[in-house]
């Protein structure tokens, strides 16, 4: 069951993917939306599920009737892909004065709109949890994001996501093949995350802890701060080599038979690239990698047939 850790808590457990300079903004810029997310990949079915907790802050000068859940998996680019929300509740309460709490799916099930019992005053803040399970295609689309094929899984919109926020509205747009799909703010996450032992995760933030569970199973504990999208690669067989520019720290993964592909040079420029950003980003809402010590990326073709 998912803790609800207090804020001195999951700041801590944030702290250890934070750069020094990561730090310093961490202290002074304080996002909206803080996420923590357990959840289990379940291999025998082709799903990963869980336990959402989000808390959200109205930055507006206006009171908000409602909070929208980006739901992305089930739009059409995601080639049947599906994300599925169960047993909603706000403020840990599952109805209000004898009204159920409910999410209304809109934009073909792209969205959620959860309408809450009063609106939320400026400056106020909400928690809302939910369960969730997500089936990731198995026919690649959207450059093969949130699919899962014979090389593994690549899991992208996996969870609800809040949506942005857009001269006093809330901003809903379908999302079409071959764009980018990044359609929500900064956050602050947490994740834990059950798997089997021998997959190599590969994950945005950095993995904290892992513990041995029974039947093979690892638990994994993800610091992501100052988060958009949290992308997952799990795939078995998968190497790194890494590589340090100016204290962040770039992990490049690829097959072994790929090193002639991209391998040490592409881990070169990749380093490159992040030090550059970081000493040329102000904050980390202009460039999320200023706040990292680490950066991993993977080199994957997700064209195999699916299982």
């Amino acid at each position: 069951e998912l803790r609800n850790l207090t804020p001195a808590l999951f700041e801590a457990a944030l702290v250890p993917a934070l750069s020094p300079s990561g730090l310093d903004d961490f202290h002074h810029i304080k996002p909206t939306t803080t996420w923590q997310i357990s959840a289990t990949l379940d291999e025998s079915v082709g799903t990963i599920g869980g336990t959402a907790l989000l808390t959200w802050r109205n930055d507006e000068a206006a009171p908000i009737p409602d909070l929208c859940l980006q739901t992305l998996a089930n739009g059409a680019a995601f080639h049947e892909a599906a994300l599925t929300i169960s047993d909603l509740r706000v403020n840990g309460a599952q109805e209000k004065e004898g009204v159920a709490v409910t999410g209304e799916p809109f934009a073909d099930g792209a969205y959620l709109r959860v309408r809450l019992a009063a609106p939320l005053a400026p400056g106020a803040t909400l928690t809302l949890s939910c369960h969730f399970i997500t089936t990731p295609s198995r026919h690649g689309g959207l450059y093969g994001l949130l699919s899962r094929t014979s090389d593994g899984w690549c899991l992208y919109a996996w969870h609800p996501e809040v949506a942005l926020r857009r001269d006093g509205e809330w901003a809903v747009e379908d999302v079409q093949e071959h764009t980018d799909p990044t359609r929500t703010a900064t956050a602050h996450a947490l994740f834990t995350l059950d798997v089997p032992t021998d997959l190599v995760v590969v994950a945005g933030g950095l993995i904290t802890r892992r513990q041995q569970a029974a039947g093979a199973r690892t638990t994994l504990t993800i610091a992501a701060p100052f988060n958009r999208n949290q992308v997952l690669i799990l795939s078995r067989g998968l190497v790194s080599e890494s590589r340090t520019e100016n204290g962040m720290t770039v992990n490049s993964w690829h097959r072994p038979a790929w090193k002639s592909v991209g391998g040490g040079c592409w881990t070169h420029a990749a380093a490159r690239s992040a030090s550059t950003a970081n000493a040329s980003a102000p904050t980390p809402s202009l460039n999320w990698m200023r706040s990292q010590r680490h950066w991993d990326q993977t080199l994957a073709a997700w064209n195999r047939p699916a299982w």
